[in-house]
């Protein structure tokens, strides 16, 4: 354990004495109270990942990117595939996971109520990496890591909008299309790296 991690834990106990009532505490308080401190750690530590994840230079780039993208050319779910074609190694540059995302946009939808074309085209490259292959439909197995990965970036997405679909991530992000892109592709990023480094390089 760091020395930073010890004395974390150290004040954490501090606390606990400190705010622990003397008489009259049931088992079930005290549980709990130590639960709420335990929770409290793990999302503390999340947070410091997610921030060391958003200082790498890929993530980065693939934030620079699909703002870029999207703020030039439109069309949210191609500028955030294109973002990571061009921000990951190993993401595939074929034109046809390029294509995949023409008609995402603005939730695919007159009325926006769908998903997020920033969110779908994160999916889409995603699914590229580890989704599941037509040799292996009947394996149930096959589409797990898919999954967890697509909702790791919708767990971003609630965090920060409160919804993956269009129309609230719109109205939340004021519009900022532009920035939505550039969050999604970061996000997308992170969880790609952080799952396979270069294990596909």
């Amino acid at each position: 354990m760091s020395y930073g991690s010890a004395r974390v834990s150290q004040t954490r106990v501090a606390l606990w004495y400190a705010l622990l009532p003397r008489e009259g505490v049931d088992a079930r308080n005290r549980r709990q109270f130590i639960g709420t401190l335990v929770s409290s750690n793990l999302l503390a530590q999340q947070a410091r990942l997610s921030q060391d994840a958003a200082r790498d230079p890929v993530v980065q780039r693939a934030i620079a990117l699909g703002r870029t993208y999207e703020a030039k050319y439109r069309g949210c779910a191609q500028a955030v595939i294109a973002a990571l074609q061009d921000a990951v190694s190993f993401v595939s540059k074929s034109q046809e996971l390029y294509m995949a995302g023409g008609c995402l946009h603005g939730g695919a939808t007159a009325t926006r109520n769908a998903n997020c074309g920033a969110f779908t085209g994160a999916g889409i490259v995603i699914g590229s990496l580890c989704g599941r292959r037509r040799e292996q439909v009947a394996d149930p197995e096959a589409g797990q890591l898919c999954t967890t990965l697509v909702r790791r970036v919708a767990a971003r997405f609630e965090q920060t909008y409160g919804s993956v679909l269009c129309k609230d991530v719109r109205a939340k992000a004021q519009q900022q299309c532009a920035e939505v892109v550039g969050r999604a592709a970061g996000w997308a990023a992170e969880v790609i790296l952080e799952q396979f480094g270069g294990k596909h390089t």
